[in-house]
């Protein structure tokens, strides 16, 4: 449960913007939508490879890992950014082109998150079958 922490308040910072104050939400949810699952696809490439497991007392745990740290570096800072220029710039919302660049950056880093969390789960799932015998 504690995965979902950093990418729901991503998820609902993203959507604030989107919703409430971008000009054309639903090109920007689309693009959203898309950018989401790439970034999925990324984040499980990413994780499959920098992730490593062990078990412990019948627990799955993850082996120390600052891959997450970096993602959560990087997109508060690129996110910081972008909101400082929105509010530097009030046309900026109004923009097809920012909308897009904001929503691409949103989603692909949830979308890392979430394929990190499916790695996770897919070895836990694999990890308990094993285990039942």
């Amino acid at each position: 449960m504690k995965s979902f922490l950093v990418p729901g308040i991503f998820i609902l910072w993203g959507m604030y913007n989107i919703l409430s104050q971008f000009a054309h939400p639903y090109y920007s949810l689309l693009v959203y939508a898309v950018f989401l699952c790439i970034g999925i696809y990324l984040g499980t490439k990413l994780y499959q490879n920098n992730y490593r497991f062990f078990v412990k007392n019948g627990a799955v745990y993850r082996a120390k890992n600052y891959l997450p740290f970096y993602i959560i570096l990087v997109n508060f800072v690129i996110k910081y950014s972008l909101n400082i220029y929105m509010y530097t710039d009030p046309e900026a919302i109004n923009r097809l082109s920012f909308n897009v660049l904001y929503t691409a950056i949103s989603g692909t880093t949830v979308g890392l998150f979430f394929g990190g969390i499916l790695i996770t789960y897919r070895y836990v799932t694999n990890q308990r079958g094993s285990l039942r015998g």
